[in-house]
């Protein structure tokens, strides 16, 4: 079995002609992946589903650009999920589960259709957790000996900035005609 980058998101799976109990061994397998395409001795599938596959069909040969891609499109999706502070965890069957506001059945079910690229991620978060960010307070002044020597210059330019912006509203500027720009 070959399994190589078709297209940017998608994988395509061949093999050669095996007896019916194998084929129908492989199309059984193969239905477990969701979305999978096509038809005969080649399919189509998303390229984040490659784990699920290596797991399906571990002796088979994989494309390396199908493995990079799907990493990144996993990471990628991953990141995504902790910017929605949802937080990924395990549950007791090993499965991966959505906590947080934001967890929906939709995206609980997106995630675990990716569960096989997701694991690897969640289980490296689970060991070297994030610290929470704190709530953004404004800035209350200069960090160092070097910022304060340049804060009046900021205040300067933040005060000519605001006056600017006050006579632009004030006394806006008018249009030439095109008669008064010809001389």
């Amino acid at each position: 079995m070959k399994i190589e980058l078709a297209e940017l998101n998608q994988v395509k799976i061949t093999w050669p002609a095996y007896d019916a109990t194998t084929e129908a061994q492989i199309s059984e397998r193969l239905s477990m992946v969701p979305g999978i395409s096509g038809f005969g001795r080649r399919r189509y599938a998303h390229v984040i589903f490659v784990p699920l596959l290596m797991e399906l069909f571990p002796k088979a040969s994989y494309d390396y650009d199908a493995l990079r891609v799907s990493d990144r499109l996993a990471q990628a999706f991953y990141s995504m999920c902790v910017r929605f502070d949802l937080e990924l965890t395990f549950d007791e069957s090993g499965a991966i589960i959505a906590v947080g506001e934001g967890a929906s059945p939709l995206i609980q079910q997106m995630i675990s259709e990716r569960e096989h690229a997701l694991r690897p991620f969640v289980a490296e978060a689970l060991r070297h957790p994030l610290p929470k960010l704190q709530p953004y307070e404004p800035w209350q002044g200069p960090l160092t000996a070097e910022y304060a020597r340049l804060e009046p210059l900021v205040k300067g330019i933040q005060n000519a900035k605001k006056k600017a912006m006050e006579q632009e509203i004030r006394y806006p500027k008018r249009r030439r005609t095109k008669k008064e720009r010809a001389t």
